[in-house]
Parts: C-alpha cells; structure tokens; sequence
C-alpha cells in the first residue's frame, strides 16, 4: 500500500492557512518569537529554542549570536577572530539544560556558553565539519572524507584530546549532472535533478539522508551519533510537475553577465516534467523528519511530516512568505522579511487535526 505524502491544502492537515502576511506581526496561528528590533542585521539563518523561554539566534553577523535569557534579556555574543569566545562564522547551534553550544562553520570547533553569555569551554577537533556538541568533551558532525565532488557524506565523531577523528556513518550521493557555465565554463550542477539530501537534528543526535529510488519514491535512512541505522524506509511520495514559474526563476539566478544570457542559459539547464521529490530534509530532536516538497523560489513552503520511525504523519503548510528554520515536535520555527530585509521570526505550533 503506498503512503502518499503530498496533497493539497484540506481540512485537518497542520497550519494550512491562505492569505499574505504581515512582517513584524505574528503570521496566522503564530507568534512573533524575534521582532525585527531585536535582529539589528536583519538576515537570520539558525534559531535555538531553549529551556524557560530561552532563545538564540543569528542576527546576520558572521561572527556573533544573540542570546536571550530566561528573564528576557537580550545580548549579542562573540567577535571576529579564532580565540576563545570569537568565531570565524557561527554555525549550529542548541540548548543542553540552561547552556547552549555554538559551532563555527570554518573553524573545528564547538563552544559552550551559559544563557547569560559566559564562555564555558572550547572543544576542538582535528578536521573540519559540522560539528555539534553531544557531550562534554564530544563532538559529532556532518563532513566529507576525502573531500571532492560525489563523495559520501560521513557522519564523523571526536572526542576531545584523541589522535584521529572516526566516521561513524555514510551516506551515499547521487553523482551529480554538471554543465559548463560561461564564461569561465566552470561545472554547474544541474540544479533541478533529483540528488540525495541530508539533514541532522539540532541536537546532532540523528542524521538522515533521503535518497532518489523511483520516479516517486525516496530511499530514507537514519543513524543515530554512534551510526546505528535507527530508520531505513522507502518512501513513496506524489511528484510534483515543474512548473513554468519555477523553471523561469531557476533560469534568472544564472543569467549574470552578456555572455551568459536567457537564451544561453536555457540551452544548459535540463528542464525535467517533474520537480525532485524531496529538496530539504530535517530532522527533530525527537527523531521526526521533515521532507520539502517545494522548490526554494516558490512563495509557500509545503513540508511532508513523518513520524520517528518513517510513518506519514501530515502535511505542514507554512503561511505564504514564511521559511521554516527548524522544527520540533509541536511547532516549526521561521522567518518573514519586510520591505527593507529586516526579518521576524515566528513560532508557529502544529495543529493537526
């Protein structure tokens, strides 16, 4: 019996709200969790919820987070640099208790601060990736050994003062098409195939990675931070025809110089009947997964919602101009952008009927 992931806005399924939305005001069903005086930067790209009303954000600037405590309070944390409490570009990021860890995205590194800012400690591996802290002393992350194109995503793990990093876990790539973009005719992927997507839980406990299988159906598989297979599923899910609208925007984020005009770059991008079955994937810190049905130049986002163990739970439809940042259990978080950039970033709770 297939388990059809994707239908249309109906009665029952989560937030399935019509209608613009107002930047700055709560979205339909949501609330306004960082009003656009407390981004400064405005261009928000992580989000960590903690505990007591705690909260932590990217503002915009590469170097810094902003932090709210559980009385409220507001403080923008870290400066350019590589020592302790600077950061080369924040990367993930979540809440442990009453602290929160923060990776760097160019450094191997994590660090630890209280909810009050208070640089805690440093844990430093021997290799780039995406790291994030699953205790004291250690580190799991997503990265690719060796480095290249094509190569297997690993999930790696270190633990503090050890001579080599292990791989725990890999996934698989769909070798990827690539055409010659004037006018350096640098290899392009091609950027509406299908290609195997991987995403990790906030808590970097669980990776999954959901790989093309058939004309409707994806391979899901999932490991815990030890590389235990905790899910393996095949996932059948409704294609969804490209449309003109799409193809047109794809095709506009190429056209960039004389050389390379619309007609040129028409010529290069395959142009497929239907869209890529899945083209962003979470996972929930309790294990759930998130599937994007969308394409990122579409003005609603349409998630499938599975369960811990694969089984299709509904469908979750954000207010249109909302991008979900990450999700739990109960509710998604995202953004919406004003006139100027200046983003808000919303709570939603998921209500399924």
């Amino acid at each position: 019996m297939r388990a059809w992931l994707f239908f249309p806005c109906l009665l029952g399924v989560a937030t399935c709200t019509v209608g613009a939305q107002v930047p700055g005001n709560a979205a339909p069903g949501c609330e306004v969790a960082i009003s656009p005086s407390d981004t400064e930067f405005g261009r928000i790209v992580a989000v960590a919820p903690g505990p007591d009303g705690r909260l932590a954000w990217t503002d915009g600037r590469s170097a810094q987070f902003a932090i709210r405590d559980a009385r409220g309070r507001t403080r923008t944390i870290g400066r350019p640099g590589s020592g302790p409490g600077e950061f080369q570009y924040v990367g993930a990021m979540d809440w442990t208790g009453d602290s929160i860890w923060v990776g760097d995205g160019r450094l191997p590194r994590v660090q630890t601060f209280s909810d009050t800012g208070r640089l805690l400690r440093v844990t430093t591996a021997l290799t780039p990736a995406g790291w994030g802290a699953v205790g004291r002393d250690s580190l799991v992350g997503l990265g690719s050994v060796p480095l290249g194109r094509d190569v297997p995503l690993t999930v790696l793990s270190y633990v503090q003062g050890a001579t080599r990093v292990d791989t725990v876990a890999t996934f698989d790539l769909v070798p990827a098409e690539r055409f010659p973009l004037p006018p350096a005719m640098a290899p392009n992927k091609q950027p509406l195939m299908p290609e195997t997507v991987v995403g990790s839980s906030p808590s970097h406990q669980r990776f999954c990675a959901a790989k093309p299988a058939e004309e409707d159906a994806v391979e899901l598989r999932c490991v815990d931070r030890r590389g235990r297979v905790v899910l393996e599923r095949r996932i059948r899910l409704e294609p969804r025809p490209l449309s003109d609208a799409v193809y047109d925007a794809t095709i506009k984020r190429f056209v960039r110089s004389p050389v390379r005009t619309e007609a040129v770059v028409r010529d290069l991008v395959r142009r497929p009947r239907n869209l890529p079955l899945v083209m962003a994937l979470m996972v929930t810190n309790d294990g759930g997964v998130w599937l994007r049905r969308t394409h990122d130049t579409e003005s609603r986002d349409v998630w499938s919602r599975l369960g811990p163990d694969g089984t299709p739970r509904d469908v979750v439809t954000p207010p249109i101009g909302l991008r979900v940042l990450r999700a739990d259990s109960g509710a998604y978080w995202a953004t919406s952008s004003d006139s100027d950039g200046l983003q808000t970033v919303h709570r939603c709770p998921i209500r399924s009927g």
